[in-house]
């Protein structure tokens, strides 16, 4: 069983985890639509939000695999140390719900259940409705 900040919806090499964090689209591989995957531009230092204007030989400020290193050292970082405060801040992002008592219905309700993802038509699912379904 796969965990839900493990899954990677677009195969682009990215976690929907890593891609909500860095605000790119978890189901599509090149959200900027430029023909380079979301994983290739994080990993040369670029904008996987913008499309490149120049051809992939501009140079980069810094090393571009030290970009994504230590972005995924700090998402890393994140769901080991405080993984539930994690989840719940992407599932805040995703539906918008700032209610601690909600997060942390919604937090129960997905955590026990293996086939939803982070993916906002997956968390479409109201706090109400998971209490119910927890009194049940």
């Amino acid at each position: 069983m796969e965990a839900i900040y493990q899954r990677d919806s677009d195969q682009d090499g990215l976690t929907d985890a890593q891609e909500l964090a860095l605000g790119t689209n978890p189901l599509s591989a090149d959200s900027d639509g430029d023909g380079r995957s979301d994983l290739v531009e994080v990993e040369e230092g670029t904008n996987p939000l913008e499309k490149d204007l120049q051809n992939i030989n501009q140079t980069s400020l810094t090393e571009p695999s030290s970009v994504f290193m230590e972005m995924k050292q700090k998402i890393s970082d994140m769901m080991e140390s405080h993984y539930k405060e994690f989840i719940q801040a992407l599932i805040s992002i995703e539906t918008g719900i700032e209610n601690q008592q909600d997060l942390e219905d919604l937090y129960t309700y997905y955590m026990r259940t293996d086939t939803v993802s982070l993916l906002s038509s997956d968390l479409e699912t109201s706090p109400q409705e998971v209490e119910m379904e927890i009194e049940l």
